[in-house]
């Protein structure tokens, strides 16, 4: 990723690195305002965006996007009928869309929730498809401390935010598998998902020195110096991935 180029440019070429064997078809499930691809340059492939609304909303009709005639664009709710046949996309990308599923499964556990939706989306890609997404973590020290003021607002009588992130890498990881993905492989994000410049790999086994090794270039002025000296520390101990706010993951169909 070109740390020059606009924020956006670098997160959808994120979804550009997991291998897809024949590429052609593309899905992006969203949240209405939030689609990544809907205005994107993406080259030699139809590309289907499918908008998800709470169950009780009226849903707007299917339409072509005004901008590019490769883009349909759909609507669903998140317990109907998603509007496409088992087998059809070669790669699926859920771009920060687990994070907001709370906010539409009115259910008390969204790791749950976030399996049965995967395994949705399983069924509707082809063999070797691709699913990938980005998931803010749960256990990086930015979004535990939003979590504790969060619960301090609500204990002071304030209101809290609807929803906070569900996932970390291990229960990402988790989900992905259970859900049917196989091939898993998991990456935090330098900075976020929004303006990524570095990923990451996370992997259980990964050697100290390979920790270390993925530090270089990513001294200051493209991070903060407390950020990179948190990840100094934290790759001497394993752990280096916990000061990630994003993780990019992706898996493949069997």
């Amino acid at each position: 990723m070109r740390p020059f180029e606009p924020g956006m440019e670098r997160a959808r070429a994120l979804y550009r690195i997991p291998p897809v064997t024949t590429p052609g078809k593309t899905l992006e499930v969203c949240l209405e305002g939030q689609s990544l691809l809907r205005e994107a340059d993406w080259p030699g492939e139809k590309r289907s965006i499918c908008v998800l609304h709470r169950s009780n909303a009226t849903l707007p009709e299917t339409r072509p996007s005004n901008s590019d005639s490769n883009v349909t664009i759909h609507h669903a709710t998140l317990r109907g009928n998603l509007p496409y046949g088992k087998n059809t996309f070669d790669r699926i990308i859920l771009h920060g869309t687990l994070d907001q599923l709370p906010l539409l499964a009115e259910t008390d556990n969204p790791i749950s929730s976030a399996e049965r939706f995967i395994a949705r989306l399983i069924a509707l890609l082809a063999s070797e498809g691709i699913l990938a997404g980005c998931v803010q973590n749960r256990l990086s020290i930015k979004n535990v401390l939003r979590r504790a003021a969060w619960r301090f607002k609500k204990f002071a009588g304030m209101t809290p935010p609807t929803h906070n992130c569900p996932l970390s890498a291990f229960s990402c990881h988790r989900v992905a598998e259970q859900a049917g993905l196989i091939n898993i492989r998991m990456f935090g994000l330098v900075p976020n998902r929004d303006a990524p410049i570095r990923a990451f790999q996370i992997e259980p086994k990964l050697s100290r020195s390979i920790a270390k090794r993925q530090l270089l270039g990513l001294k200051p002025p493209l991070v903060s110096r407390h950020h990179y000296a948190i990840r100094h520390l934290l790759a001497e101990t394993g752990i280096g991935h916990l000061v990630d706010e994003s993780i990019f993951f992706w898996g493949k169909k069997p």
